[in-house]
């Protein structure tokens, strides 16, 4: 037994390990655009959940938001900083195969591989009109559908997707306009409920460092909640509740040292 544990402690050291090295990878490469990864991991984390996936679900479309964009660190500079809207037709031919070169990345490692699934079919769009493999509607694995609400929501604002960016609330009708074609309905419909219950404006004062144990439900994180390992847990300004906190504080019971958390309390 003890020769077990010995053994499935260096597995989840050494799986944890891959995921922070090819997140490295993927910050070092999205340059100005840093930090478009983990906001997707963390929007999809929270949707999964709110769509009741399972722990295990919601940890491969964490690990997928992550990583979703894997595929295109062989891209050169020139099109990975281009709108996909401005690409030329010889360029999108090229950018259309990250999903499926993300999911080959992957898929030597065992426990990835649901998420390199996942990653492949990120771009697949509810009317089939996506991409690599064209699939439409339930085809589309539940998690990859999550990913693409996530992923475009960030995308949008950002400057990678369309050719101008778009403010939060344009995003949002973004998104909209492209419910029950580009994206499933019921994730798109969750994600926007999702979204419009935090008034950001609300958590403006000074961040505090915080214990987990004077952490209450309202708090919004200060800076991103990121494990011993170097693994995002959660992103800044994340809304804690108490169903989180607890899980915050299982997390520092198993892993048997403290997390460093700083909070900003929000008004009242």
């Amino acid at each position: 037994m003890g020769f077990l544990e010995v053994a499935h402690k260096k597995l989840k050291e050494s799986y944890l390990i891959s995921l922070k090295v090819f997140s490295n990878l993927m910050e070092l490469r999205e340059g100005a655009m840093a930090g478009h990864s983990r906001r997707v991991a963390d929007h999809a984390r929270r949707l999964a959940q709110r769509l009741g996936l399972s722990d295990n679900e919601v940890q491969d479309v964490m690990f997928a938001g992550l990583l979703h964009d894997i595929g295109k660190i062989g891209l050169p500079d020139r099109l990975l900083h281009k709108p996909f809207s401005a690409l030329t037709t010889e360029e999108r031919a090229e950018v259309v195969k990250h999903p499926a070169t993300g999911q080959a990345a992957l898929m030597a490692l065992e426990n990835m591989k649901e998420t390199a699934r996942l990653i492949r079919g990120h771009h697949e769009r509810f009317d089939g009109m996506g991409y690599p493999d064209g699939l439409s509607g339930m085809a589309i694995p539940r998690g990859a559908r999550i990913l693409a609400v996530a992923n475009d929501y960030d995308a949008v604002q950002i400057g990678s997707l369309l050719s101008r960016r778009l403010t939060e609330t344009e995003a949002r009708e973004f998104l909209l306009e492209g419910r029950g074609k580009r994206y499933d309905p019921k994730v798109t419909d969750a994600f926007l409920e999702m979204l419009g219950g935090i008034d950001s404006s609300a958590y403006a004062g000074p961040e505090v460092k915080t214990p987990s144990s004077a952490l209450h439900g309202g708090m919004a994180l200060a800076r991103d909640l990121v494990s011993h390992d170097g693994l995002l847990l959660l992103s800044k300004d994340y809304l804690l509740d108490d169903a989180m906190i607890r899980q915050i504080r299982e997390f520092e019971q198993t892993e048997g040292k403290p997390l460093t958390i700083y909070v900003r309390p929000g008004k009242g």
